[in-house]
């Protein structure tokens, strides 16, 4: 398996997690558009409500650049500096488990 993947940590700041929460939406909607996009999920975090997650995997190395080049997710990701206090991203690759397909 040698499916890149990330984990985005995002803590938003008070008063604006729904406003990240909906620009988060429009991005996956996006993201899920992209040749090799296999799984781009926006998570909130039960313990702290201002924190956010989103987990992201695509098929292969390629289709993780093309998302990286996606100059419209580029855009709407400008937008993120207005409402995060903090943005922490770990990638890897999927070892083992379960694999999305989209339907």
């Amino acid at each position: 398996m040698d499916e890149p993947a990330g984990l985005v940590t995002i803590v938003a700041k008070e008063g604006k997690v729904d406003q990240l929460i909906e620009l988060l939406g429009r991005m996956a909607a996006i993201a899920a558009k992209d040749d090799g996009s296999e799984l781009y999920s926006v998570h909130r975090s039960r313990r702290d409500p201002n924190t956010v997650f989103v987990y992201e995997l695509y098929r292969d190395k390629e289709a993780l650049k093309l998302h990286q080049a996606n100059e419209e997710l580029r855009g709407l990701g400008a937008g993120l500096r207005d409402l995060t206090e903090s943005i922490d991203v770990v990638l890897g690759n999927l070892v083992t488990g379960d694999r999305p397909t989209r339907g």
